[in-house]
């Protein structure tokens, strides 16, 4: 094989491998680590976001079946979409959905802000980027569904433990 042959074998090889990467990355790749068995989760605490720590956060603490169910559907088909950039986050703390197996943290799930439609998404491969990424749902997305649930609304601190906001 002479020398041009193998310069072409070689740019050919090393485009293969760019568009094998480039195809792989987190885009389209599931927001969850692992899928979540609704039958084995027993309650999603959401916490929304935080503002001022001494007025707390609002929180839900989601048990019926129906809602634990849609929940755990709308975490299991969502997907990771593109990167978000720095500009486009918004100014605001971290909502999270703590999802329990009896008394066990199972998964934790971070959006920026409330509206579940960022989320951090942590790197599985090495040639991914750790970092806040849009969601894509098959539905309704997460927030939606805790707008929507019945459960009572209960003000949390920064250690979960519900509290008074204070009055003026």
């Amino acid at each position: 094989m002479d020398s041009s042959m193998k310069r072409r074998l070689l740019v050919v090889l090393v485009l293969l491998i760019a568009v094998t990467i480039a195809g792989c990355g987190p885009a389209g790749s599931r927001l969850l680590s692992e899928p979540l068995d609704a039958e084995e989760v027993t309650g999603i605490l959401v916490v929304l976001a935080m503002g001022n720590p001494e007025y707390g956060a609002d929180s839900k603490m989601i048990e019926e079946r129906g809602e634990i169910d849609a929940l755990v559907a709308s975490l299991n088909g969502a997907s990771i979409g593109a990167r978000v950039n720095d500009m486009d986050l918004a100014v605001a703390d971290a909502s999270r959905y703590h999802i329990y197996r009896g008394d066990v943290l199972v998964q934790e799930v971070v959006f920026n802000g409330n509206d579940s439609e960022r989320a951090w998404y942590h790197a599985r491969r090495f040639w991914h980027r750790s970092g806040w990424h849009y969601v894509n749902y098959p539905d309704e997305t997460p927030y939606q569904l805790y707008r929507d649930s019945d459960a009572e609304v209960v003000v949390v601190d920064e250690e979960l433990r519900p509290m008074q906001r204070p009055t003026e």
